[in-house]
């Protein structure tokens, strides 16, 4: 199966999208002309995200997410001919946790592939510098669902990424775009996020006693809970030892343990 630069597309509009053109072009590998297929053919979505160790949380929606528009669309019938095949990767590395060098391999192999239309993923900014230069020489495209980092796609002086920090030329070195991301870019969340704090919580105009209240309830039950994680183990090793000795339970409660520390059973 021969790539082409109209692959590229598969995934930057997202994966039902991308059922959709591959329906209405006919998704063909083969055939007698007009890009029809001859019998049934499978073609591959995979993902490349961290989903075990430290970061399964993070990555292991995501991975189910893509898992279900695959089944969904094979339901469906969603492409002719067509029967979708999910190949998950995991770029978690020794360590425990995501690993640009496991992403590279990842992607590497999937990229040997000739029937693998597109990748979701990575996850982790990281993980993405190491993996696009790869994907964009094959080229197979690749959607990410958190990637922020914004010279992953721009070298603008405004967004930090000119000069030493401009990624680009690296990053696509067949001049060409091949990655895209659902996320919005650290140098939007952070000017959007605090003005939205100001406008809401902060500005005279929006601050009252009654907004502060929610505010403050979630910061006293955060540290509530933050200090009942902190303290449970302390109770749990007060416990044992009570239950080892009995008689410790009086010396803590006697007010002459302050003077006979020496005498205290522990």
């Amino acid at each position: 199966m021969r790539r082409s630069w109209s692959r590229i597309f598969v995934l930057a509009m997202g994966i039902p999208l991308m059922l959709a053109i591959l329906a209405a072009c006919g998704s063909g590998t083969g055939g007698t002309g007009g890009g029809t297929t001859t019998g049934p053919i499978t073609l591959k979505i995979a993902t490349d995200l961290p989903v075990s160790g430290q970061d399964t949380s993070s990555g292991k929606p995501a991975e189910n997410g893509a898992h279900l528009a695959v089944d969904q669309a094979n339901a469906n019938h969603t492409v002719p001919n067509v029967t979708f095949q999910f190949v998950p990767k995991d770029d978690v590395g020794p360590s425990g946790v995501h690993d640009p060098a496991i992403g590279a391999q990842n992607v590497t192999a999937l990229a040997g592939d000739a029937r693998v239309v597109g990748v979701v993923g990575p996850f982790n900014s990281n993980v993405a510098k190491a993996e696009m230069p790869i994907t964009n020489k094959v080229p197979l495209a690749q959607i990410s669902p958190a990637n922020t980092n914004p010279c992953l796609t721009k070298d603008t002086a405004d967004a930090g990424c000119n000069g030493s920090n401009n990624l680009i030329p690296t990053l696509r070195p067949t001049g060409q775009v091949t990655y895209f991301r659902v996320a919005t870019t650290d140098d939007h969340q952070g000017p959007v996020g605090a003005d939205y704090l100001y406008k809401t919580f902060i500005s005279p105009k929006s601050m009252s006693l009654t907004m502060l209240k929610p505010m403050v309830l979630v910061s006293l039950t955060t540290l509530l809970q933050s200090l009942r994680l902190m303290v449970a183990p302390f109770l749990v090793i007060v416990a044992s030892r009570v239950r080892r000795h009995p008689m410790s339970l009086s010396l803590l409660r006697s007010p002459q343990r302050v003077r006979k520390r020496s005498t205290l059973v522990v």
